[in-house]
């Protein structure tokens, strides 16, 4: 059982899902701002706008998003190494 919390987008833009938690990682797709999303966890990765938080999508398709362009809804847990 994976405990997941909800997320909002946030930013102005579409927002790039990445295969790491680094903006020079391949993109997965995009989420449309203002989606709410499922969240699993979330890493330290490449510092965007002063944050250096990725969330782990937790909707089954995997995938990082910038916590910086992401409001969490509920507490996200760090991932577990």
């Amino acid at each position: 059982f994976v405990r997941t919390s909800k997320g909002k987008v946030v930013s102005r833009l579409p927002l790039h899902i990445r295969e790491r938690a680094t903006a020079d990682s391949r993109s997965l797709g995009v989420l449309q701002p203002g989606a709410v999303v499922s969240l699993s966890c979330k890493v330290h990765g490449q510092n965007v706008g002063g944050n250096d938080l990725w969330y782990r999508l937790g909707d089954g398709r995997g995938g990082y998003v910038a916590a910086r362009y992401v409001q969490n809804l509920a507490p996200v847990a760090y991932c577990r190494a």
